[in-house]
């Protein structure tokens, strides 16, 4: 759910729902623009959703090979995920496979961190270990 808050923070008013997974929604960011929500969920599937139409404009179903932890974009275009198998994957949102693949971690990713003006993404896990 998406909710809109006033200036005060004195009230609420919610925008939108949906269920964008199959299984448990684990991560939730918004585009760098804020019209869109990037999610990723357990069911392994990755999506980008337009906030104006409250549909999806980029989904892929099967984006790793086991559940998806965490999400964040990568400037206008780009999404970076992490699983439970220490995956982690760069995606296009303008084309359909990832762009670039890392396997550093040997345990969940729990956090991605992305770093536009140097082009770094930082991941860290359940392994202990930090990556950029």
């Amino acid at each position: 759910r998406v909710y809109s808050c006033a200036d005060d923070g004195a009230s609420a008013e919610r925008r939108l729902g949906a269920k964008p997974h199959a299984d448990a929604c684990r991560s939730v960011k918004f585009s760098p623009d804020g019209g869109a929500l990037f999610s990723a969920g357990s069911d392994r599937s990755v999506q980008r959703r337009d906030l104006e139409t409250n549909r999806p404009v980029w989904k892929l179903r099967a984006a790793h090979a086991s559940a998806v932890n965490v999400c964040t974009p990568l400037g206008p275009h780009g999404v970076g995920t992490g699983d439970d198998e220490g995956a982690v994957r760069v995606w296009d949102v303008r084309q359909r496979g990832a762009v670039m693949r890392f396997d550093e971690h040997s345990d969940v990713v729990h956090d991605l961190h992305f770093e536009l003006p140097r082009l770094q993404l930082a991941s860290c896990s359940s392994d202990g270990h930090l990556s950029v």
